[in-house]
């Protein structure tokens, strides 16, 4: 398990021993155009070996848990949302 920092809001990431990945909110910054996913979250994926993504968990919609998601939709193309 690996928690990111995304200032204000969450993302988790979880690796399962059968090499599965789930990714826990994406974070981001309300009315800032700093883009969380593409700085931070897509380029910390990657440096843990994670090319895509079984499964994103968008717990809630506030902007600071799913502002970022565009990025790691794009980027890590998750199996199921």
């Amino acid at each position: 398990m690996t928690f990111l920092d995304v200032r204000q809001g969450d993302a988790t990431v979880v690796q399962l021993p059968d090499r599965s990945s789930l990714l826990v909110d994406v974070g981001g910054i309300p009315g800032s155009t700093f883009d969380m996913g593409e700085r931070v979250v897509v380029p910390a994926l990657w440096a843990l070996g994670l090319r895509r993504l079984d499964w994103l968990l968008l717990s809630h919609g506030h902007p600071d848990h799913l502002a970022a998601a565009a990025a790691a939709l794009r980027d890590l193309r998750p199996r199921e949302i």
